[in-house]
């Protein structure tokens, strides 16, 4: 007998800010509270989880996309999933953005 794989039926699209370096981190996760410890281990600066955002999970990855995506057009540089000077509201206002823009697109 084969074990079902469970897959995971909601998302988050997170923040998570470096106060110290001021830039925050867009991604996606089962669980952002444990992402932020894991990101934690072995960082020197203290890190934060401001904001986070449940969704569907086929939605998620493209909703993280483009909220870097919007930061990047706010010309704000980007090191992977980090934005460089850039505020946890900030960060906030591209995930809200890329939410409204991804879950229209699936309306139709």
């Amino acid at each position: 007998m084969t074990a079902a794989i469970k897959i995971p039926k909601r998302r988050s699209v997170y923040v998570i800010y470096n106060e110290e370096r001021n830039r925050s981190k867009i991604g996606m996760s089962v669980d952002p509270t444990q992402r932020l410890r894991n990101l934690q281990t072995g960082n020197d600066a203290a890190l934060s989880l401001p904001y986070y955002l449940e969704m569907d999970a086929d939605l998620a990855p493209r909703v993280e996309k483009r909220a870097r995506r919007i930061g990047e057009e706010a010309g704000k540089n980007r090191t992977r999933e980090w934005l460089a000077n850039t505020s946890p509201s900030e960060a906030q206002s591209y995930v809200q953005r890329a939410y409204e823009i991804e879950r229209g697109r699936n309306r139709i």
